[in-house]
């Protein structure tokens, strides 16, 4: 077997590893992926928010970070 034929195998046990690792059995499907996204930042959020935090978007689309109390003046 040729190196390439080697690095080809390797290449593919660490996707299956990565897409397993985040609750994948195979690539998935832009469905898939959107809920996906759309679960995974409502968990940022939650997490945030157990740190009195609060995840919002400047006037420049910006993510910020601000704290309870704290006042912002961009956006």
């Amino acid at each position: 077997m040729a190196a390439s034929d080697y690095s080809y195998v390797r290449n593919a046990m660490q996707d299956a590893r990565l897409l397993s690792e985040h609750g994948f059995d195979q690539w998935p499907d832009i469905d898939s992926l959107t809920r996906y996204a759309c679960d995974l930042e409502d968990a940022v959020h939650a997490l945030a928010e157990s740190m009195g935090a609060r995840l919002r978007k400047d006037t420049f689309n910006h993510w910020m970070v601000t704290f309870e109390g704290e006042e912002t003046s961009n956006g």
